[in-house]
């Protein structure tokens, strides 16, 4: 059919944006029309008087801001600016940008998508290619989700809305470093493992209606101040909050039930109350260098502190009840030096390398009768602690009561079998100590203990170590020849100390001589 250059009219229908074509394998939309160079969408065209024209004249113009690859269900973005995207039944589950225009030029709308939920990649890659050329995103304001890597790694995007999101999947919005705000969230039930992980500059987010939080969801947030409130959340995952710097205020922990490894690691600025009443499961490093925290609440459920759990919380004042506790854990409460009072350890069968060392407010008297073995570094530096009940105690390690000044008294160790080196060291208010299953003693256990008026070794005493009761002025009992017992320094013993021994027969009165043997110290007379 030919149109003549007589001022003819064309009704040219209007094009849905559900009309396409294809050029260069990609499929774009094809709403308007383009007629003698006259580019329209539709209703009445004049033909140019320029020239006649045919129908086969009149074709379809492709928008190529955008399109579709069908291959591979790519969103192919072809230019800057603001690209507003229909996808008109199209599934896409990855974007492609283009690697030409510069960081943060390109708008994506996506306001009238629909299924946006599509938009997703296995393993780590990431949804969007060239991420760093997106700026920002307009998401629909109908409900949506954002799945697994959709937005991974697009680290010039700067602020969201995320008002109608679910739902937010693995990585969804990982290494997003310049996002800034993602504006309401209230709508969202659930937030996956490394949603935010590593969004550096991210102020806020709200969490309130969340009742589980995955693993890494926040990890490294150090802008992060405000979380929301917490009441509703059942889990935590481990490192969900870690290196959190920023986060401010208290946060309310009152329905978890199971908080993961280092879930607030470093978040030094978290105040207030942390209330564990419903815990039954915490992980490592839970709060380590949680500075800030004041007051800790542990309900009956937590049978166990894990390693490392409250080390250098040093804000913590107060007592714990730590009665339901058959374990604390390595460091668990290392350097809180703000505790203060007795703590209950009554049921604990087990407690960890440096577990209280340097909580030097505690005080009163601590029951370890169930623990039979003390680890190394347990109580160091808990100067005000006045009493140990050791009595079942078949272990002491190294350095584990070092510097407890405050220790008075009798030290019952008759059922301890090994004394770890620097054990009870300036621990200068213990005055008597029975050592009468002890096979071994280490190096400093008892060095500058000078008010120790009576030490008791048993028959099985194989070698006392270095200084061990140097500058002491006890009397040292033996039930066997102190001869037989190797000494591993002339100063194990102060000049002039004093040994017994009874063999039952006769009791053998004995000096130490720091210059016998050649210089390497033993008991006059030989």
């Amino acid at each position: 059919m030919f149109y003549r250059r007589d001022g003819a009219q064309i009704n040219l229908p209007v094009l849905s944006d559900s009309v396409y074509t294809t050029q260069g394998g990609i499929d774009y939309h094809a709403n308007k029309w383009n007629v003698q160079g006259q580019v329209v969408s539709g209703g009445n065209v004049r033909v140019n008087a320029s020239g006649d024209s045919t129908i086969n004249n009149i074709t379809q113009v492709p928008d190529t801001s955008y399109g579709f690859r069908s291959a591979d269900n790519a969103l192919v973005v072809n230019s800057t600016g603001t690209v507003a995207v229909n996808n008109s039944g199209k599934t896409f589950t990855n974007i492609e940008l283009p690697s030409s225009v510069p960081d943060g030029s390109i708008i994506l709308n996506l306001s009238n998508v629909t299924g946006l939920n599509n938009l997703q990649t296995a393993g780590s890659t990431p949804a969007v290619t060239n991420g760093a050329k997106l700026g920002s995103v307009i998401f629909p304001d109908t409900s949506f989700t954002l799945e697994r890597n959709s937005f991974r790694n697009c680290n010039n995007l700067t602020s969201i809305n995320l008002s109608g999101c679910t739902s937010i999947g693995n990585a969804a919005l990982t290494m997003c470093s310049s996002l800034v705000s993602v504006g309401d969230m209230s709508n969202c039930l659930s937030v996956g493992p490394y949603a935010f992980e590593s969004c550096t500059n991210l102020q806020s987010i709200n969490l309130s209606n969340c009742t589980s939080i995955g693993n890494y969801t926040c990890n490294h947030c150090s802008s992060l101040i405000s979380v929301g409130d917490l009441s509703r959340c059942t889990s935590i995952g481990q490192y969900a909050f870690r290196g959190c710097t920023n986060l401010a205020g208290t946060v309310n922990l009152s329905n978890c039930t199971t908080i993961g490894k280092a879930a607030f690691q470093s978040c030094s600025g978290l105040t207030g109350t942390i209330n564990l009443s419903n815990c039954t499961s915490l992980g490592q490093y839970v709060f380590q260098d949680c500075s800030g925290v004041t007051t800790l609440i542990i309900g009956s459920g937590i049978t166990s502190i894990p390693n490392w759990a409250f080390q250098r919380c040093s804000g913590l004042t107060g007592s714990i009840d730590l009665s339901n506790c058959t374990s604390i854990g390595q460091s668990a409460f290392n350097d809180c030096s703000g505790l203060t009072g007795s703590i209950d350890l009554s049921n604990c069968t087990s407690i960890g390398i440096a577990a209280f060392s340097g909580c030097s407010g505690l005080t009163g008297s601590i029951d370890l009768s169930n623990c039979a073995s003390i680890s190394d570094y347990a109580f160091r530096y808990c100067s005000g602690l006045s009493s140990a009940n050791l009595s079942n105690c078949t272990e002491i390690g190294q350095s584990s009561f070092l510097e407890c000044s405050g220790l008075t008294g009798v030290i019952d160790l008759s059922n301890c079998t090994s004394v770890g080196a620097y054990a009870f060291a300036l621990c200068p208010n213990i005055t008597s100590v029975d050592l009468s299953s002890c096979t071994t003693i280490g190096n400093y256990a008892f060095n500058e203990c000078p008010n120790l008026t009576s030490v008791t070794f048993g028959s099985n005493v194989t070698s006392i170590g270095q200084a061990a009761f140097n500058d002491s002025n006890a009397t040292f009992y033996f039930f066997s020849s102190p001869h037989n017992v190797t000494y591993d320094n002339p100063n194990v013993f102060k000049q002039g100390a004093t040994a017994i021994w009874d063999d039952g027969m006769q009791q053998y009165i004995y000096t130490w001589n720091r210059n016998a043997n050649g210089g390497s110290g033993g008991w006059d007379p030989f």
